[in-house]
């Protein structure tokens, strides 16, 4: 298994439980997540509240839908995180400190009611975000990231690269949407070409579905992070109204630990 650098973070001082920045200031907070051995029983309990709730939205009669104000506990807190990661500042929710009184002006607009921005409810969001993502899971269907990426980055990647995907990224079960996706953002960066990441499902070992959860269900989202290893990479040319193609690159996702 890969092994995790203890940089120091911006305070100067090396991550731990000495670090008096190592709450969620913390440039290290992931990679501190990634080694905590508690992170897979606690992530794995938070992550079977989320599937109740996705469960109890998908099957709720539409004359009386679930909203935030009939929850409580940790299912209020999954549905407010989704939304503020879905509709609100994906910047002040990675990082809280980005928060800004500009961001606190209206409600932002959610599946099942609004919430009002505050710095406490970024910092709450990135702590359950953060555990839906890394938490222990399977799923039945692969799952697809479509992006733009500099030309010159794709060309040094290469099967078995390890790399850290980070503590909470955006994927979906839409094959088709992830393609979208890469093709709008290719065309708005010039020297970036299409990329199309996937994980069979197989390979896939933690995340959380939200599609029922997040006001976008179309975009079938699911939620992971953590460590990868790049299983192949090829340029796929099989759409000749795609000039120069896509690359797609296949994943495989590393234990925890």
């Amino acid at each position: 298994m890969a092994s995790f650098k203890r940089r120091k973070c911006r305070r100067g001082k090396p991550c731990g439980k000495s670090c008096i920045a190592k709450d969620l200031y913390c440039r290290d907070y992931a990679t501190r997540k990634y080694e905590d051995p508690k992170l897979p029983l606690r992530a794995g309990i938070l992550r079977r509240r989320a599937d109740h709730l996705s469960h109890t939205v998908r099957t709720a009669d539409w004359r009386h839908p679930v909203r935030l104000a009939d929850l409580s506990g940790a299912e209020r807190d999954i549905a407010e995180a989704v939304t503020l990661w879905s509709n609100g500042n994906v910047s002040a929710l990675r990082d809280p400190r980005k928060f800004k009184k500009k961001d606190a002006k209206a409600d932002i607009r959610g599946r099942m009611g609004n919430v009002t921005p505050t710095g406490r409810a970024y910092r709450r969001a990135r702590r359950v975000m953060t555990d839906l993502s890394l938490a222990p899971n399977r799923v039945e269907k692969p799952v697809t990231r479509g992006l733009a990426m500099n030309a010159a980055v794709v060309d040094k990647i290469k099967p078995g690269d390890v790399f850290d995907m980070g503590a909470i990224n955006s994927f979906s079960f839409d094959g088709h949407l992830s393609l979208g996706y890469a093709v709008r953002e290719a065309g708005k960066k010039g020297g970036h070409v299409r990329v199309v990441m996937s994980i069979d499902p197989d390979n896939v070992k933690r995340g959380t579905d939200i599609t029922n959860i997040s006001q976008w269900a179309v975009e079938e989202e699911f939620v992971t992070g953590g460590m990868a290893r790049v299983v192949s990479k090829r340029l796929d040319t099989s759409d000749k109204r795609l000039e120069g193609g896509v690359w797609r690159i296949e994943l495989e996702q590393l234990p925890h630990g």
